[in-house]
C-alpha cells in the first residue's frame, strides 16, 4: 500500500527546521514504511541502516520531552522551538497508534520514533542524539 502523501507532507512539514537538542543539534528525519511489515528492531536497522545490537526502547515522552519545555528567562526562538515541538507532540499523539522509540548504538545514538496511521502504514522520524 502507497503512503499516505498528505500525512507525509505534513510530518515533513512539522518538522522542517527543527532540531533536536543533545550535545549536537541534529534534524528530525521523516519516513515512511509499509504497513505489510511488522516494525521491530531488526527491520528498522536494515530499512534505516542502524548500529548493530540491541536498541534501547522508551516512548515518544523519553525523545520529545525535554524539548518541549519552557524556563523562565527562555528568548523567544527558544518559547518558539518549544511551541513547534509541542505541536510535533501533539500531531504525532493524535495521528498514530502503537507509537515507540527505539535507541540504537551508545554515546552517539540513531533514535527512532515509530508509529502506525490508520491506514496500517508505519511512519517515523529519526534523528542523532550525543549522549556522553
Amino acid at each position: 500500500m502507497a503512503r499516505d502523501e498528505a500525512l507525509f507532507q505534513e510530518l515533513i512539514q512539522a518538522t522542517d527546521g527543527l532540531f533536536v537538542m543533545s550535545e549536537t543539534d541534529a534534524p528530525l528525519v521523516p519516513w515512511h514504511f509499509d504497513g505489510a511489515t511488522t516494525i521491530n528492531p531488526d527491520v528498522l536497522r536494515e530499512y534505516l541502516d542502524l548500529p548493530e545490537g540491541e536498541p534501547e526502547t522508551g516512548d515518544i515522552d523519553r525523545l520529545l520531552a525535554s524539548q518541549m519545555n519552557e524556563y523562565p528567562g527562555m528568548n523567544q526562538e527558544g518559547m518558539d522551538r518549544a511551541l513547534r515541538f509541542k505541536s510535533l507532540y501533539h500531531l504525532l499523539t493524535n495521528t498514530f497508534t502503537d507509537i515507540h522509540l527505539y535507541r540504537f548504538g551508545q554515546i552517539q545514538i540513531a533514535a527512532v520514533l515509530v508509529g502506525k496511521a490508520a491506514d496500517g502504514q508505519w511512519y517515523g522520524l529519526s534523528t542523532t542524539l550525543v549522549e556522553t
